[in-house]
């Protein structure tokens, strides 16, 4: 249709109109001559692109005849500042921007592990001789050893437990490896946890043992062998049978 316009008048005037419509929305009300009838000739294939665009994009063109939309305005918001959002305290970080309100950023936090820990912690419960055999272990190490945190003090006291139920150790006899292991020159800068009485050496031998026979080794050396020097040897075969038949069997205490 533009080629068929005479002069140029008349094209410049078709394209702006073609132009204002598609892309500002704005119908045209002053087209004279030619040039309105080839933009009236073309009027139902631009409304519908305006139509298409409009409801693909959401975007609504202005039209100079109706008023423009006003948005609804907001209630005012809250000051910036950072709160717990919901029951399961996640963290939510409010920040104030120019003229954009408030944005909330959710900031994630392993809640749910950590409170799980907390409850694990408060379930366990322990027998009067694992108490009192916790309290006396703590008399062979510094204080700046002993365990601080519940879940330290814990892990003290399970260790014990084990050795006694798993291991057969007598609570005596776990005092008293504590106790002359800790007197001991070399094992006492090694042995600075309860904890480490069911971890294995290198060698794959639980450090119990091992530390049992240095007790049993240094007797030996210096003559001094009583009934109470370290484990009896039929209690150390005893842990040490259970032991290696349970790594043969690929068992984990």
């Amino acid at each position: 249709m533009y080629n068929e316009l005479d002069n140029d008048a008349d094209k410049v005037a078709f394209i702006d109109a073609l132009l204002d419509r598609q892309f500002l929305g704005v119908k045209p009300n002053e087209l004279r001559g030619m040039a309105k009838f080839a933009y009236v000739s073309q009027v139902n294939s631009i409304d519908t692109q305006v139509r298409g665009f409009e409801d693909k994009t959401g975007i609504i063109l202005s039209n100079p005849s109706q008023p423009p939309a006003v948005p609804p305005s907001q209630p005012p918001t809250e000051p910036p500042c950072l709160g717990v959002k919901n029951k399961n305290l996640t963290p939510t970080l409010q920040v104030q921007g120019k003229g954009k309100g408030k944005v909330e950023v959710e900031v994630e936090v392993e809640v749910e592990e950590k409170e799980k820990e907390k409850e694990k912690v408060k379930t366990l419960v322990f027998s009067q001789k694992v108490l009192q055999t916790f309290d006396e272990s703590l008399k062979f190490f510094e204080a700046h050893l002993h365990p601080v945190t519940k879940s330290q003090i814990n892990n003290w006291k399970d260790t014990i437990e084990k050795l006694n139920r798993i291991e057969k150790l007598p609570f005596e006899n776990i005092l008293d490896i504590i106790k002359r292991t800790r007197a001991d020159a070399f094992w006492a800068k090694n042995f600075l946890s309860v904890t480490k009485l069911r971890k294995t050496n290198p060698d794959g031998v639980k450090y119990i043992a091992v530390f049992n026979e240095q007790i049993k080794s240094n007797a030996v050396n210096t003559g001094i062998i009583k009934n109470r020097e370290g484990t009896s040897e039929d209690e150390l075969a005893s842990v040490l049978a259970e032991h290696f038949d349970k790594q043969r069997r690929g068992v984990r205490d």
